[in-house]
């Protein structure tokens, strides 16, 4: 099968790295991927498409219309399926051109949110628009993948997908992630992704600050930058707490599994991607309870543990123990080692290649 792969903005890098993931577990079963970016400026370049085509913007800033739709026209009847990564404006510019080729490809979408909590956060005024227009195209696409059940579970109840194109599966960790079970309870906090209004940092490094105050120093790893992260570094300097932040690579992750704990702060998270990343680093987990990824993965609490969503006394609480107790901590870091062998391309190869047939055959 020859695929395109279309990604808009990805100011972290967290979806470049979903889409390096999926598309090595494809290319191995022999396909074809091209990856275009319709935007420049982005952290992560993924290395395992057969083709990297440049982006149609040079910069972060999304092409105009005409130019994106002139684009899309002239290229995407050459390919038998086209993957597009969600982001509420490039899925719909792309079944819009769709309905005017002659030779029209599969069409479908990779789902990273879940949709109706997201655009209820943005507000109505904003969210009233994109909310329409998935409601009235989202049916449309032949599937829609995602990586988390709650995903899809949105997509069905709020914006009338049928059940039928919505197709869950595990996320396949990237080449580089190995696990390499070396990592140790350092005085450290990690979050993987982009800084957004709705990530929530801020108040991860109030209770970093807290700690700090109560004789538990540790310092915070952000891995993704993002249009907040100069914001959240000023906050942290203004306590007192050090941080770092790192660009997502092969190299970084090497980092972030010397050691630490990983945090996902955000209450939104469709696909779990920092969480599993975590894991496979050999960290515990903590992470807001939200109602997706978080609470899928660490529902047990084998991996670690929830905390209250703005709450800095169960952020605190929390912590603690897990940089202090190396006993507390390493129980965590056994689990996770087995969860992260659950996420290798050799474990979900196989679920990936039937989500595969069966997005293709359906219609």
């Amino acid at each position: 099968m020859n695929m395109l792969w279309l990604s808009g903005t990805d100011a972290g890098g967290d979806t470049g790295v979903v889409a390096d993931a999926i598309a090595a577990v494809w290319r191995s079963q022999g396909h074809r991927l091209v990856h275009w970016p319709l935007t420049g400026g982005r952290l992560y370049t993924p290395t395992a498409f057969d083709e990297q085509r440049p982006p149609l913007s040079p910069t972060a800033r999304p092409p105009g219309r005409l130019a994106l739709l002139g684009a899309l026209r002239r290229t995407l009847s050459a390919f038998d399926a086209v993957m597009v990564e969600q982001d509420l404006d490039t899925e719909f510019r792309v079944l819009e051109v769709l309905g005017t080729t002659r030779r029209t490809p599969r069409r479908w979408l990779l789902a990273r949110w879940p949709l109706g909590s997201y655009l209820a956060g943005r507000g109505e005024h904003v969210s009233r628009r994109p909310r329409r227009q998935a409601e009235v195209l989202y049916p449309h696409f032949h599937a829609i993948f995602t990586l988390v059940t709650g995903t899809a579970d949105d997509l069905q109840a709020q914006f009338g997908v049928p059940q039928r194109r919505l197709i869950t599966l595990p996320w396949p960790l990237p080449a580089w992630a190995t696990p390499t079970g070396a990592a140790e309870p350092l005085p450290r906090v990690v979050t993987w992704g982009e800084a957004t209004g709705l990530k929530g940092i801020e108040v991860l490094v109030q209770g970093l600050a807290a700690l700090g105050q109560e004789g538990i120093p540790a310092s915070l790893v952000m891995v993704g930058g993002g249009p907040r992260s100069q914001e959240v570094t000023r906050v942290a300097e203004a306590l007192r707490v050090p941080v770092t932040i790192l660009p997502p690579s092969g190299a970084t992750f090497r980092e972030v599994a010397r050691g630490g704990v990983l945090h996902a702060p955000q209450w939104l998270d469709g696909t779990g991607v920092d969480l599993v990343l975590g894991a496979a680093a050999g960290l515990p987990l903590t992470a807001v309870a939200a109602p997706e990824a978080a609470a899928e993965l660490l529902a047990q609490g084998s991996l670690g543990r929830l905390v209250g969503l703005g709450s800095l006394l169960s952020l605190t609480a929390t912590l603690a123990p897990l940089l202090t107790d190396a006993t507390a901590w390493s129980g965590y870091h056994r689990a996770a080692g087995i969860v992260a062998a659950q996420h290798t391309v050799d474990q979900v190869a196989g679920h990936w290649a039937r989500g595969l047939a069966y997005a293709s055959d359906e219609t």
